[in-house]
């Protein structure tokens, strides 16, 4: 039933604690709301501990850049870096990925293509 969106993104930004996180701050829309909301109505009922960063009053929608892989000393030298591009983008969100692992090590688990997306092989319709 959901269809398929276009999100803008615009500069750096980093949640502070122990690990820091950089990431790429996603601006947020109707429709990214609207898919954020549909996915909490259903997220705690199916989930064993739903974190509670995840919740609409607390969500920051991001891309993630870097966590538990920069320490304090060096994310001075990475944000410096990263200061050169262009993180102003446009883009198509088009399906909805489920990734998971053991420890640090994150994969795709599932993913399922928006209504306007081609079918995608092994994927389910959401």
């Amino acid at each position: 039933e959901t269809q398929s969106f276009t999100v803008r993104t615009g500069g750096l930004g980093f949640f502070t604690g122990a690990d820091p996180v950089l990431y790429i701050p996603v601006n947020p829309n109707p429709a990214l709301d609207a898919l954020h909301a549909r996915l909490w109505e259903v997220v705690p009922a199916l989930a064993t501990e739903p974190g509670p960063l995840y919740r609409a009053a607390n969500w920051r929608p991001h891309i993630t850049l870097t966590h538990h892989d920069v320490d304090h000393d060096l994310l001075p030298k990475v944000v410096r870096l990263l200061t050169e591009r262009d993180f102003y983008w446009q883009i198509n969100v088009d399906n909805l990925a489920v990734i998971g692992g053991e420890s640090d090590i994150n994969t795709l688990k599932l993913r399922f293509p928006f209504a306007t997306s081609s079918p995608i092989e092994g994927d389910a319709a959401l």
